[in-house]
């Protein structure tokens, strides 16, 4: 049998196929969802959790936080300390988009497969504080959404809690400490912490790039490294106490990514923190990737019963090379199934090896690489699998423009 390519079987999302695909929307952005700046497919929870897929370790993370909004257990506080590019925001949003909207979705396969993972009937709502530290300014701080969607400048993360979670209220309880920058202590936390129960709700702090913010304060002023550790801290304390709150934080995975020496060290300070709370979480692993990636690229894949023949076919060709038994035993044709349309070796080269190069994203870098390189060779790789064909330009035997 001669296996069918895969631009035969499987059909390209219609932005792929366009190319109206732009890198900016494989960057998510958790703050732009609240200010309506980031792309629809972030923007737009439907469209959000149509190319979401629940792996099991977010499924995970989304029940303990659920479960804690209900008041029903699960845990306090999480930390996603991840690759760049590796899920943590994406997760982030996902939780946003549960607790706020989450009701309004409960038909949608995707949240229902959330929800049900957690055994409740539904997710139960929330008020959620964006702590956004990449878009922190460390003399102008940011402006911020209030519960009534009105805004305000704040200069600190505490002034940025205290009024997404109690509005005027709130602020007015720490406009000193915003302003002279001082952290306020856990009881008005907690206070704050405790404000949306008022309106039946629970409170979501969730809090991304937490090492970018610190690092850049600590540059301009070093006196301020024990104020962000003291509030970090205070606040893991509060949520704990308060019923119906919880808290995740995205921190960074190396200290690599850390930058420097100054970067490492508040990286160190969170690790001490949220460690004597909570395990990290990575949400996406090695074996979430090719279906992470189907979704994302894919409009509709075969199924397994579809698959099998084709994989029967690039096995049987396999039987007659001179390649290693590991190549094609039985865990190389469970691979290949798990991984189809892509090449199991392909999908390690690209999460596993490149992720050794700073630059390259992990997750993000990969969907960014395969969305170019798949609609360049869509109707001219002739390969059963995605796999070094379509890094090859069209013309001929160079490097596909995807690679820049």
């Amino acid at each position: 049998m001669i296996a069918p390519s895969w631009h035969q079987l499987c059909t390209l999302r219609e932005d792929v196929r366009t190319g109206r695909l732009t890198l900016d929307e494989f960057a998510a952005d958790l703050n732009g969802v609240r200010t309506g700046e980031s792309p629809p497919v972030y923007r737009e929870p439907a469209m959000f959790f149509s190319r979401t897929y629940p792996t099991y370790r977010m499924k995970q993370l989304v029940r303990d936080v659920l479960l804690r909004l209900a008041g029903q257990g699960g845990k306090p506080v999480q930390q996603l300390q991840v690759a760049y590019g590796g899920g943590k925001t994406h997760t982030l949003i996902t939780l946003l988009h549960l607790a706020e909207q989450g009701q309004g979705l409960s038909d949608h396969p995707t949240v229902r497969e959330f929800v049900t993972f957690t055994g409740l009937p539904q997710p139960p709502r929330a008020r959620v504080a964006l702590l956004p530290c990449d878009k922190f300014d460390v003399k102008e701080g940011m402006e911020v959404y209030g519960p009534d969607g009105r805004t305000r400048r704040v200069r600190t993360l505490w002034g940025a809690l205290a009024y997404q979670l109690a509005g005027d209220a709130g602020y007015t309880r720490l406009k000193g400490h915003d302003e002279d920058f001082t952290v306020p202590a856990e009881p008005l936390l907690v206070d704050l912490l405790r404000a949306p129960l008022q309106e039946g709700l629970g409170a979501l702090v969730l809090v991304d790039e937490a090492v970018w913010y610190y690092r850049n304060l600590v540059l301009a002023d070093p006196r301020l490294f024990g104020a962000i550790k003291d509030f970090y801290q205070v606040l893991t304390q509060a949520v704990v106490k308060v019923e119906r709150a919880a808290m995740v934080a995205g921190l960074i995975a190396s200290r690599v990514e850390a930058k420097d020496q100054t970067g490492i060290q508040c990286l160190g300070a969170l690790e001490d923190i949220f460690g004597r709370i909570a395990e990290p979480v990575e949400p996406v692993t090695r074996d979430d990737v090719a279906e992470v990636l189907r979704r994302r690229l894919f409009e509709s894949v075969p199924g397994e019963a579809e698959r099998r023949p084709i994989v029967d076919a690039v096995m049987a060709a396999l039987q007659r090379l001179p390649v290693r038994d590991a190549q094609r035993d039985q865990a190389a044709y469970d691979r290949m199934m798990e991984s189809y349309p892509f090449h199991p070796d392909l999908i390690d080269v690209l999460y596993q090896k490149w992720t050794q190069y700073d630059d390259f994203q992990r997750t993000r870098g990969a969907l960014r690489l395969l969305a170019y390189a798949l609609r360049e060779t869509a109707g001219k790789d002739p390969s059963p699998l995605v796999g070094p064909w379509a890094l090859l330009s069209a013309d001929g035997p160079t490097l596909s423009p995807a690679l820049n």
